[in-house]
């Protein structure tokens, strides 16, 4: 068993845990989904089949980008669960990613509601 935890350089994904590019990425989901969850909640169903593709376009960059958040805060948070701000990080960044995907459920829910 190795004795030290991996490193990782996640710069690709964000320059740290204070890079501001993160809160950003974040409230732009957030807005995002709601936007979405507006234009298409109850709606799907009367949809054409361009405005459903544009919905699941919408819905895929959403998913990238809280993915990438999340990832981010998971590998900082595995590399050092001692340090208290990494923790907190990564659970607000769980919270606030909850929140856009609560927004989200209709997704899942109209489209397996919808007619083969």
């Amino acid at each position: 068993m190795p004795e030290a935890l991996p490193e990782w350089t996640l710069t690709d994904l964000y320059s740290g845990i204070d890079d501001p590019a993160i809160l950003a990425d974040m409230r732009d989901c957030q807005a995002q989904a709601k936007a979405l969850q507006a234009d298409f909640e109850g709606k799907v169903a009367t949809k054409s089949g361009s405005e459903l593709g544009d919905m699941i376009a919408r819905y895929e960059t959403l998913s990238e980008i809280m993915g990438r958040i999340l990832c981010h805060a998971d590998l900082v948070f595995a590399s050092d669960m001692s340090k208290a701000e990494v923790a907190q990080h990564n659970q607000t960044m769980r919270e606030q990613a909850s929140e856009a995907e609560s927004a989200l459920l209709f997704v899942e829910l109209e489209l397996s509601q919808m007619p083969e």
